[in-house]
């Protein structure tokens, strides 16, 4: 039996058709080459990811791939490197009391391939973490990716999504501030054309006092792509002083896309700060004309102005040769959009 994905913590109107991911997502995964045994920390154990509980148990039962990582120390090399393409994967990352660590996940896939990937990560108290989520997939792939995050006092998290890649995919993070001053942000660049389906659910529960969240997307779309963008800032009783901000800022380049955005705020405490924007617009007619009277072609006058939307993002990668992957990848996507 299927089950729905990326499903919004407060549902509103049915017909709006945010409540949950589109049906094209909701599978079964049925794994023949999943593992017999392996163990992970039980601190994993009641987490629960962006995508939704039915996934993760999903995916824990059938993971073919499991990695499970632990930085208790501040020196030495505490940066990994994953790359996928298929399969079923579950990794996890415990960050141990004052150690600082980064994980880098790459799906590249090239074909019609199919992946299915379970991210957890638990920040002690004073750990710090950067986590960089980058889908450089091809244009027929099919990708879900579920991450669940939580943090302890004062410790501080950094995700980084770039979405530039795939047919279908499906992205959900939840993060949970359990420890006072404890922070994490979200920052995300996507890019969807064509007929490609794009779906995102990102949350953060604030349980802490003076915990901060910031979730941001900046993102472009055309052609015929379908985009959903939930956005969900749950403050729990107790957290006061707790600051969580979410915003996105579109620019479509199509009559013909689909843009759902879905900004929440919910709210447990009284002595909380919560702020939600969300702009769509189109490339600006006026910087076009400037660009053009200095001879600047049409069409490399708009990459220009599209490259430099997402360039902030981009540059939040601190490894150089994976930055420049990334770029080489977003300009190949940007060189073969329809309206360019």
């Amino acid at each position: 039996m299927s089950y729905r994905v990326n499903t919004i913590p407060m549902p509103t109107w049915n017909h709006l058709k945010v409540n949950y991911a589109p049906e094209v997502f909701e599978r079964d995964i049925n794994n023949s080459k999943k593992l017999e045994k392996y163990s992970v920390s039980p601190v994993f154990d009641a987490m629960v990811s962006g995508a939704g509980a039915d996934f993760d148990n999903d995916v824990k039962a059938n993971a073919s791939v499991i990695k499970c990582k632990s930085v208790a120390a501040k020196s030495g090399d505490n940066t990994f490197v994953s790359e996928y393409k298929e399969g079923v994967v579950r990794e996890c990352l415990e960050v141990f009391e004052g150690a600082e660590a980064e994980l880098v996940q790459i799906i590249d896939s090239e074909n019609e391939e199919q992946l299915d990937i379970l991210t957890q990560v638990y920040a002690h108290r004073d750990a710090k973490l950067k986590l960089y989520l980058l889908n450089l997939s091809g244009i027929r792939s099919d990708i879900r990716s579920g991450v669940a995050i939580k943090a302890e006092e004062n410790a501080d998290i950094e995700v980084v999504r770039i979405a530039i890649g795939s047919l279908r995919a499906l992205y959900g993070i939840r993060s949970e501030l359990i420890g006072d001053n404890s922070r994490c942000n979200v920052t995300t660049a996507y890019l969807a054309d064509n007929d490609e389906i794009l779906d995102m659910n990102d949350s953060t529960n604030f349980y802490g006092r003076e915990t901060f969240s910031e979730i941001k997307a900046i993102g472009l779309l055309s052609g015929r792509a379908y985009k959903t963008l939930r956005e969900t800032v749950d403050f729990k009783r107790g957290c006061v002083h707790a600051i969580g901000h979410e915003g996105e800022d579109t620019v479509m380049l199509s009559d013909e896309v689909t843009n759902l955005t879905t900004p929440l705020i919910l709210c447990g405490e009284e002595w909380v700060e919560g702020m939600h924007a969300a702009t769509t617009t189109r490339l600006d007619d006026d910087m076009l004309f400037y660009l053009q009277s200095r001879g600047v072609p049409l069409r490399d006058a708009k990459r220009l102005i599209i490259e430099s939307r997402f360039s902030p993002v981009v540059d939040l990668i601190g490894n150089e040769e994976i930055k420049n992957r990334v770029m080489k990848s977003m300009g190949e996507r940007l060189d073969a959009l329809s309206v360019l």
